[in-house]
């Protein structure tokens, strides 16, 4: 006779075990979907490989990659002004494991480039800041002009004959002398050229008074004495250029220029996933290998919360519209 009460008994206990099995599993998926990160995190960067910016992204993506324990992938996506790489950034989900390196070049390229088909302040979230890097004002060794006050004294004596050469129009190093030019009021040619490299032989050849070029395009130029610095853009002094002053020192208040970089996620980013990213790139900044590192590129690690960066890149806008606007006027 079969012993219904036993059979009962084993059916409600294998029932028990499988609805624990399966609340079991439910819960592992939940928390592996929780748990960020969970999978590898793509950085995409529109700077190409081996420049000074792409070289410290990879620094901070090592790092970041042993801290978290995750493999960080660095794309190199260059051209279009950026939106190449922001784009392949937009079209991802919003989960954090997409994320765009945005810069000044960034905010630049919003005020110069009519219709730009992204705004950074609307369709990402900063999450954290990276570097800084001033522009440095420099002149051949052999010139007259051994400090920036004796260019803007001729500047001011003979209207328009002397110039400024700097990289291509319409970044940074360009819209300094443009910047400059706007606030002294003084008359001179801004010449752009190609590359860092035309910029220098002009500046070797005479065929510039002055030129403007990020501290980490000219770092080995200076170090090699091949140029001789005389103001840099940043608000502070540069501390590896401790006797070069600003231009602000030379009586132009608030006048700030810095080519800067920082990590950016589509919006609406989880919060807790921004403040975790913010949290451990600021670590990784911080530590002494790092700022090493930082200071053989020319650049200076830069600390940051998400807000002050998002904050950092409205303003860049706003002051770069003004610019423009002078620009167009002229």
């Amino acid at each position: 006779m079969v012993n219904f009460n036993r059979a009962s008994q084993l059916f409600f206990k294998s029932s028990i075990k499988w609805v624990l099995l399966s609340l079991g599993l439910m819960y592992s998926t939940v928390h592996a979907q929780n748990q960020y990160p969970s999978k590898p995190i793509k950085i995409v960067t529109p700077f190409a490989v081996g420049s000074v910016s792409d070289i410290s992204i990879r620094h901070i993506g090592n790092r970041l990659g042993q801290r978290i324990k995750t493999q960080i992938l660095i794309e190199n996506i260059t051209g279009a002004g950026g939106v190449s790489a922001a784009k392949l950034v937009l079209s991802a989900p919003n989960d954090g494991y997409s994320i765009a390196l945005l810069s000044s070049a960034t905010a630049l390229s919003v005020s110069l480039i009519k219709n730009y088909p992204i705004h950074p302040s609307t369709d990402f979230t900063a999450i954290a800041s990276i570097s800084d890097f001033a522009n440095v004002i420099a002149s051949n060794p052999t010139s007259k002009f051994t400090d920036f006050a004796k260019f803007i004294k001729e500047a001011q004596a003979n209207p328009g004959k002397l110039n400024i050469g700097t990289t291509v129009i319409g970044n940074s190093t360009h819209m300094t002398a443009n910047l400059f030019k706007s606030v002294s009021g003084l008359s001179f040619q801004i010449i752009p050229y190609k590359g860092p490299s035309e910029l220098f032989i002009a500046l070797m050849r005479g065929d510039v008074d002055l030129i403007v070029q990020s501290y980490g395009g000219l770092k080995d130029h200076i170090d090699n004495q091949q140029v001789h610095p005389i103001g840099v853009s940043s608000s502070k002094r540069v501390p590896t250029l401790p006797n070069t002053p600003t231009i602000e020192e030379y009586g132009f208040k608030n006048f700030e220029v810095s080519t800067w970089n920082g990590f950016f996620a589509v919006q609406s980013t989880p919060e807790k996933v921004i403040n975790f990213l913010n949290n451990e790139v600021n670590a990784i900044l911080k530590e002494a290998d790092t700022i090493k590192r930082f200071s053989e590129l020319g650049i200076e690690p830069k600390v940051s919360s998400p807000q002050e960066l998002g904050e950092r890149m409205k303003s860049e806008i706003e002051k770069w519209n003004k610019v423009v606007r002078t620009m167009e006027a002229l």
